[in-house]
C-alpha cells in the first residue's frame, strides 16, 4: 500500500521561474480529479481495472481528512478460466499539461518486488506506446 500526501504541478516560464498551477491535495476530494480508467490493459497485464465503487467495495482505496491510500485487493478468488486478472487501479487526470515539473510527496510506497509497480504515465496526444513516456517510480 503506498500513500499520497499531495501533487502538484509547477509550469515553468522563460525566465526559469516556477508557478504553481495545479495541487491535488490529500483528503476526500483528491479522486475527484481523476477518472478510473476500466478498460483492458493496453499493456496486456494479467489485471481487472475497476472503478471507484469497486475499489471502494474492496478497501483498495481509502481517504482521511489529509490523505490518500491506494492497497490491493486480496480478498477475491482468481478464476484462472476467466483470464480478468487480479482487480486493480489505473486513474487518468482529468486535466492534462503539455509541460512542467511534477512533484509528488509520499508518505509510503512499496518496495521494489516482484508483482508492485507504482507509476506515473505521462502521455502524449498519441495513444501509448506511440506517445507518451513511463515514469515510473524507483
Amino acid at each position: 500500500m503506498y500513500s499520497l500526501a499531495s501533487f502538484a504541478t509547477l509550469i515553468t516560464f522563460a525566465s526559469a521561474a516556477y508557478e504553481l498551477t495545479t495541487t491535488f491535495a490529500g483528503g476526500p476530494t483528491f479522486l475527484d480529479n481523476f477518472d478510473f480508467y476500466t478498460s483492458w490493459d493496453p499493456t496486456y497485464g494479467f489485471v481487472h481495472y475497476v472503478d471507484r465503487a469497486t475499489a471502494e467495495q474492496y478497501s483498495m482505496i481509502n481517504t482521511t481528512d489529509v490523505s490518500v491510500s491506494f492497497g490491493v485487493e486480496t480478498s477475491q478468488m482468481l478464476d484462472p478460466n476467466a483470464n480478468l486478472g487480479r482487480h486493480s487501479l489505473r486513474l487518468s487526470s482529468r486535466e492534462s499539461w503539455t509541460h512542467g515539473l511534477f512533484i509528488i510527496d509520499l508518505a509510503h510506497m512499496p518496495a521494489n518486488v516482484c508483482g508492485t509497480w507504482p507509476a506515473l504515465w505521462m502521455l502524449g496526444s498519441d495513444t501509448w506506446p506511440n506517445s507518451g513516456k513511463d515514469g515510473s517510480l524507483p
